[in-house]
């Protein structure tokens, strides 16, 4: 079946095959079937995807793009977030 659901998103500080196992086998914890991945062109996400033996196809724009456009608008708002904080104790005396 073709939903173009957005199981899971997660925010990890590395990318690489681990954090992508991880998300993968969460996010497999919501399927009823195999779901297909649309992925981009990172290596770490087609050697996890084929090691599990789980479908995907890269795609740059098309229906990545749905997924790139709530990531951009997660991005934007984290940032207004903590552009609109002064909590760094690091930048505390240096005017931050």
């Amino acid at each position: 079946m073709d939903r173009n659901e957005i199981l899971s998103m997660r925010v990890f500080p590395l990318r690489n095959a681990l954090i992508t196992k991880i998300f993968v086998e969460h996010v497999l914890k919501y399927c009823d079937e195999m779901p297909m991945f649309v992925v981009d062109g990172a290596p770490w996400f087609r050697e996890v995807l084929e090691r599990l033996g789980l479908g995907y196809y890269v795609e740059s724009f098309g229906e990545r793009s749905l997924v790139e456009s709530v990531y951009s608008s997660f991005k934007q708002r984290t940032r207004a977030f903590f552009n609109s904080m002064n909590s760094n104790p690091l930048m505390r005396g240096l005017g931050g």
